[in-house]
Formats: C-alpha cells, structure tokens, sequence
C-alpha cells in the first residue's frame, strides 16, 4: 500500500466517523455497497475518480482533503486563519496576493 493510499484511508475513516456515519451510512448516502467502503478502508480496493468525488459529497467535504497529510491539513488551517485575520482584513488579503501573482506572472510594463 503507498502513503498515497494509507493517507485516503485514514482521512476516509476519520471524516466518516466525525460525521457520525457507518459504512452502512456513509454507503447508502454515497449510493454503494458496505461492502464496497469496507474494501477501500481496508485497503483492498481503490476508488476511481469519480468514486471519490461521491465519496467526498457524502462526507461533505472537498474531495482534495481526503488526500491531505495531517501536517497538510495544520498548515491549510494556519494559512486560512491567518486570512481571515490579517488586520487589513480578507479583502486586503486578496488584493495583496492578486499584486503578487501579478508582478510574478506578468511581463514588465515598458515605458515608451
């Protein structure tokens, strides 16, 4: 099994649970077998693309997350609160990042 795989896994397990659902439950909601979700949270299969997104809708979460590292997930909490409370406020933050994206991405203005 890759660290790719046990990430999903335990994401799988983890958002299934704090949603308060069994694989019965989180099964019918993403209209497959419990069969199916045991399969994967053992590790015996692994779900298609489009798999993971009804998965991810059922969970109510973005589907990216299911493939976050722990450590992913502090640093996207950090970066969001620190967005969220950045003195000038969310719209400066925007702005700002907009700015830097760009002067990286775009050529120089030429005087003439």
């Amino acid at each position: 099994m890759t660290q790719f795989q046990s990430v999903l896994i335990r994401n799988l397990k983890r958002y299934r649970s704090d949603s308060g659902l069994t694989q019965a439950g989180l099964a019918e909601l993403a209209g497959i077998t419990t069969g199916y979700v045991a399969e994967i949270e053992s590790g015996r299969k692994y779900p298609s693309p489009e798999m993971l997104e009804r998965l991810a809708d059922a969970l109510s979460v973005r589907p990216f997350r299911l493939f976050m590292a722990d450590e992913d997930l502090v640093a996207l909490v950090r970066s969001e609160l620190a967005y969220l409370l950045a003195p000038e406020g969310p719209d400066a933050f925007v702005a700002e990042m907009a700015e830097a994206l760009r002067k990286r991405l775009l050529p120089p203005e030429t005087k003439g």
